[in-house]
């Protein structure tokens, strides 16, 4: 009779166990299916679901990360698949994505849809930034998102969308203080404010302002070299404002991203000299022209410094013994009087076989005729303002990249033209 007892019991027990585990799951299910209808922009143009979004997304709420215990964006980054953090040259803190260091161009970042990267070498710098408090939701595209936003989005693309006056409505502000075995970690004061108005007006303002050092520990690198990062080596000042108002859906905002951490001085060394670590390469060939409008070609060494000579050659053959006056005019602005002294130049004797006065170059046989134009061309932030006959092209230096204009911002090289480096630099760094 016991046993019947027991029996029965132990079934009731098991069923009530399944029927709780059934709920358990159903439940679960309704939450992911709910996750799935989510809508995002960060893979698509237009709002999409994340079901239907082109790309392997991660979506977090603000319960989410405030939940996770995580202090800042880097924090964030490191609870998501795929991303590990990591140290570049000079202490600077960043990500990696699947294996791949994404440092210089490869990670886009976004705050509120607009662009973060640094303008040199889109970099970005991770340590004591954009603190928790301060995130209503991320959204990122872990893979490639360079058909949307360029080349920067090589391994991902992360949104980080603030809270706006609607989330704030009043003031926030947070304090944060991290210690370390010698000293402070870092330390800096969150500060927030919205409000929305009955006129359809909503303003919000935020920003942080803190201290930090990287590390307490010393660097030792490959050869036993040792550098101690404590002293204010290590030092970051992360400071940033974000403005921004709505009046009956247009938008405006404004933000300010802080200066990096100011250098110190640890010592006065007389009779020294400092260098820098760069490479320069003469008479690299680039391409040749196909006559379309915005043409891209590489160079073989990046990033690029600045003050690089490119020319290309304008006219070659049999023309140009002829031409030459004609390219040289145009370049000349009409001076008649460097014309001349490239005429003179040509008629002297020597067995040199290029002839150059300014931006104008002429490569000559051994019978003295000139075979080759070869004209430099000047490089530019933007095409924004160049006119159809401005012999400008703009250089991406972080990728090697050098653009040409269209015909109409900047002017097309010639049909078949030759094009070289004629010097450039190539590197960066402090040495020695």
């Amino acid at each position: 009779m016991h046993r019947d007892l027991f029996a029965r019991l132990g079934a009731a027990a098991l069923l009530l166990l399944g029927v709780a585990a059934r709920g358990q799951s159903e439940l679960d299910l309704f939450e992911a299916d709910a996750r799935l209808k989510q809508e995002t922009s960060v893979a698509s143009v237009r709002p999409a679901t994340v079901r239907d979004s082109p790309g392997v997304l991660t979506l977090l709420s603000r319960d989410e990360i405030l939940a996770s215990g995580a202090r800042d964006l880097l924090d964030v980054l490191q609870l998501v698949p795929g991303f590990s953090p990591g140290v570049d040259v000079e202490g600077v803190t960043d990500v990696g994505f699947r294996g791949v260091w994404g440092h210089e161009g490869k990670i886009l970042l976004l705050l509120d849809g607009q662009e973060m990267n640094e303008t040199l070498y889109s970099t970005l710098q991770l340590g004591h930034e954009l603190p928790a408090d301060q995130i209503q939701s991320i959204e990122i595209v872990r893979g490639p998102g360079s058909a949307r936003y360029g080349g920067n989005a090589e391994l991902a693309v992360i949104n980080v969308k603030t809270r706006n006056a609607q989330d704030l409505n009043g003031v926030s502000a947070s304090v944060v203080y991290g210690q370390t075995a010698h000293g402070y970690g870092h330390r800096g004061i969150s500060l927030a404010a919205g409000k929305s108005f009955d006129s359809g007006v909503s303003a919000s303002v935020s920003g942080y302002f803190g201290q930090g050092n990287r590390s307490d520990r010393s660097y030792d690198d490959l050869y036993g070299n040792q550098a101690a990062t404590t002293g204010g080596n290590s030092r970051v000042v992360p400071a940033y404002l974000n403005v921004a108002g709505e009046y009956k859906g247009l938008r405006a905002r404004l933000k300010e991203d802080g200066p990096p951490g100011e250098p110190t001085t640890n010592g006065i060394y007389p009779n020294a000299v400092g260098a820098i670590q760069h490479q320069t390469t003469v008479d690299e060939p680039i391409g040749a022209s196909t006559g379309q409008p915005n043409q891209v070609f590489l160079f073989r060494q990046f990033p690029v410094l600045e003050g690089e000579r490119v020319e290309v050659r304008e006219v070659a053959g049999r023309r140009a013994n002829v031409e030459w006056r004609i390219v040289a005019l145009e370049v000349f602005h009409g001076d008649k009087s460097k014309l001349a002294d490239l005429e003179s130049l040509l008629a002297s004797d020597g067995t040199q076989t290029d002839i150059q006065n300014g931006d104008v170059r002429l490569t000559r046989d051994r019978n003295k005729r000139v075979i080759e134009v070869w004209v430099r061309w000047y490089g530019q932030r933007n095409l924004f303002f160049a006119s159809p006959n401005d012999r400008h092209y703009v250089v991406e230096r972080a990728r090697g990249r050098l653009i040409f204009g269209d015909g109409t911002n900047g002017a097309i090289p010639p049909l078949g033209s030759a094009i070289i480096a004629r010097e450039y630099r190539t590197g960066g760094g402090l040495a020695g």
